[in-house]
């Protein structure tokens, strides 16, 4: 074999060599480390999520220790008198007028043995303007005690003045008693 043979072998040898360490070791290697950065990636996000609901903790007790001071063990009467005066006077203080017809209801109450509360829910239909269904909603948001906000459908009634057509469904919490159940 002359040195010109000889120095094709290597070089073909170094590259079937190179071939093989590419295709054997450092792609699988790399997949392996884009795999590990994807599962790195997806463990941070968990982890910021879960961050964020441990700092959201404080905040969240805090909200629950004023639902309790505010009366969260109250009874159905309670609740439903509770609720429906503030019902009330925030739509008065959003400025719908009582006249034009503030509707509220309230259904029965939904009760699950298994569960220390019960939900009473009420549907409060108004008209009025899209600053006073503003206030409204916010008035609904910053409640002293546990009020969600169910279902809201506004409808536009006129478009000369802007009168609109709020349907509102919230529900709130008491603890029953042996009659509510």
């Amino acid at each position: 074999m002359n040195t010109r043979e000889k120095t094709l072998a290597i070089v073909i040898a170094v590259i079937a060599f190179g071939w093989a360490m590419m295709s054997w070791v450092i792609d699988p290697a790399l997949a392996a480390f884009d795999e590990l950065g994807q599962e790195s990636e997806q463990l941070e996000q968990e982890l910021s999520r879960a961050r964020a609901i441990v700092d959201n903790e404080q905040k969240i007790l805090r909200r629950w220790a004023g639902y309790r001071k505010a009366g969260l063990s109250r009874s159905r009467d309670e609740a439903d008198a509770e609720t429906s005066r503030a019902l009330y006077a925030w739509a008065e203080e959003a400025g719908f007028d009582p006249r034009t017809g503030i509707n509220l209801t309230n259904d029965k109450p939904k009760v699950d043995e298994d569960k220390p509360f019960a939900e009473l829910s009420y549907t409060m239909n108004a008209q009025g303007t899209f600053a006073q269904v503003y206030e409204m909603l916010w008035s609904i948001r910053q409640s002293p005690f546990p009020l969600r906000l169910e279902k809201c459908v506004i409808d536009l009634r006129n478009e000369e003045n802007e009168q609109m057509q709020l349907t509102l469904i919230v529900t709130t919490l008491f603890t029953p008693d042996e009659e509510t159940q």
